[in-house]
C-alpha cells in the first residue's frame, strides 16, 4: 500500500530491462537480474486491468503481454527497437 491505496509490484519482461535499465545492465553486464514494476492504481483503487479504470492514470506495463501504450513507446523511443526483441 502507498498511503491509502494498493500498490501492486509485476516482474519486467527482460527486453524492458535490456532497453530501460541501462546502469544496470551495466553493473550486471550479461548476468539476467529481476526487475519489478511498481503499479499504481486510479483514485478508485483500480488497476489498468480493470473495466472501469480511469485511463488519465494509465502508465506502460513492462509485462509481457504488449499493448497499444507500450507499442507507441518503442516507437517514440527507438526506432531500431522492437518490442518483440
Amino acid at each position: 500500500m502507498v498511503g491509502k491505496m494498493d500498490c501492486e509490484f509485476r516482474p519486467v519482461d527482460p527486453k524492458w530491462a535490456k532497453h530501460l535499465m541501462l546502469g544496470a545492465n551495466w553493473f550486471y553486464r550479461k548476468t539476467e537480474y529481476p526487475v519489478l514494476q511498481a503499479v499504481f492504481p486510479d483514485l478508485d483503487n483500480g488497476f489498468p486491468e480493470d473495466p472501469d479504470f480511469d485511463r488519465r492514470f494509465i502508465q506502460p506495463l513492462l509485462q509481457q503481454e504488449s499493448t497499444e501504450l507500450q507499442e507507441a513507446f518503442w516507437k517514440a523511443t527507438d526506432h531500431s527497437a522492437s518490442s518483440k526483441a
